[in-house]
């Protein structure tokens, strides 16, 4: 093996340790936060891996592009060029008001929400992608009270997924692709209470904690029927079917005391005091782990189009159905749960890619999507149907002599069953930015 051979090797190893402990130092913070009261149904909050295309209202079944990366259809990944390594790390900021009747709160998170990689193996023909994403979020606290006892409910937690991507491309047009996912991570609901009425009794405090460790897999194809030179239309479909894993559950209930304390700081000629609630822990009446409960991750179909002009604009569709009508969730068939259908669709223009005005050869991109949740609960006699409608936009802002580039999106929708005035309306606004690297690999330089 001569040294340059040698070099090349060691290059890629380098690169691919330093990827490697990238997503291990990731790990603990790619679980996405929610506070969405709806979160407390079913699994949460479930989470669509369109990486940048969340720009778009998450279409993705009709776009191809060797420039993004996206896992809502594994097909995507055969289009990545030779020699081309791409990476992209997202994080999201979110604002949300809840109001129902006359009471509103409003509440913050952030944090980052994805570590992505793509490359090729055979150039136009096999495509390999790799992410660390949420499957879905928990996030929420209630409090009630009657004359006896204050009540607090509570959901945290969620689980992550890392998916390997694979897209192979066997006749020019088609490619079929395939996401093997690995699902880890923790999900606690609490339930404490609080008795108001005899200072000697104690409280309570309920916590079951579901530990996930489980594999699922989706599929997907897309065909490109080139129309010229510079345009194109592509057709795209996606299946998961019902999968069953395990997980393990953790049963707490102990009783805790709560005593006040008070902190006094002054802090330039001003005095601050504080006062908070201090839970201690007395007793526990039982702590039990029950071990490999199966529970169920719902079928779903989903198709779209898209129609491209290099260059120029885009322009697609996505459209799905998930069955979660006869599905258990932890372990046990949800009242809760119902079957839900989305309409998604996307619009990307760019001005003049050649143009010296660097607004004008940038991307501008514009989403709206129509989501209905996976929920039925009844509120007032009425059984209510919450949907999700969002609008999307946002642009990729190219930097100075590279490939490389810095996303920003912009979103903003309302959740709720719109037809009930009184019943759960959320309303939000999220900030996302993705930062998208992309690399020359597997060159080798040669000096004459």
């Amino acid at each position: 093996m001569d040294y340059i051979e040698y070099y090349k090797i060691m290059r890629i190893i380098k690169k691919t340790i330093f990827l490697a402990l990238l997503f291990a130092s990731f790990q603990a913070f790619t679980q996405r936060t929610t506070t969405s009261l709806y979160s407390r149904y079913g699994y949460g909050d479930m989470y669509v891996p369109s990486c940048n295309y969340v720009q778009m209202g998450n279409v993705a079944n009709g776009i191809r592009s060797s420039k993004q990366i996206q896992f809502v259809n594994p097909a995507h990944h055969s289009v990545i060029e030779k020699e081309t390594f791409l990476f992209q790390a997202g994080a999201g900021y979110s604002y949300r008001t809840f109001s129902q009747e006359n009471q509103q709160v409003s509440k913050i998170d952030a944090g980052i929400e994805y570590l992505a990689m793509a490359f090729p193996i055979i150039p136009q023909k096999w495509g390999m992608a790799a992410a660390l994403t949420p499957f879905n979020s928990v996030g929420y606290e209630i409090q009630a009270s009657d004359s006896l006892a204050q009540y607090t409910y509570s959901g945290k937690g969620g689980i992550n997924q890392f998916i390997w991507s694979n897209a192979i491309s066997p006749i020019e047009g088609l490619s079929v692709g395939l996401n093997l996912s690995f699902l880890f991570g923790v999900t606690d609901y609490v339930s404490r209470a609080k008795v108001l009425v005899d200072e000697y009794s104690y409280n309570t405090r309920k916590q079951l904690s579901y530990d996930t460790k489980a594999f699922m897999w989706d599929a997907g194809l897309q065909y490109s029927y080139a129309i010229t030179d510079n345009s194109s239309f592509t057709f795209g479909a996606t299946y998961r079917n019902k999968q069953t894993f395990n997980f393990h559950k953790q049963s707490f209930l102990g009783n805790y005391n709560v005593t006040e304390q008070i902190d006094v700081n002054k802090k330039k000629n001003k005095t601050i005091t504080t006062v908070y609630e201090v839970i201690t822990e007395i007793d526990t009446v039982h702590n039990i782990t029950t071990r490999n409960i199966e529970s169920d991750i719902p079928q779903q179909i989903s198709v779209g189009v898209g129609y491209s002009v290099a260059d120029k604009y885009t322009i697609a569709c996505d459209a799905g159905y998930t069955n979660w009508s006869d599905v258990t969730v932890w372990g046990k068939p949800s009242e809760y749960s119902d079957n839900a259908r989305f309409v998604r669709l996307g619009f990307e223009i760019i001005p003049n890619k050649r143009a010296t005005n660097y607004f004008k050869k940038i991307p501008y991109r514009i989403g709206i999507q129509y989501n209905e949740l996976p929920i039925v609960y009844t509120f007032d006699s009425q059984q209510l149907h919450p949907v999700d409608f969002g609008i999307s936009f946002g642009s990729e802002f190219l930097l100075k002599q590279t490939a490389n580039s810095l996303a920003v999106s912009l979103i903003a929708g309302k959740r709720g069953d719109m037809s009930v005035s009184n019943s759960l309306q959320e309303m939000y606004g999220i900030v996302k930015l993705q930062i998208n690297l992309k690399e020359t690999w597997f060159l080798q330089r040669k000096i004459d």
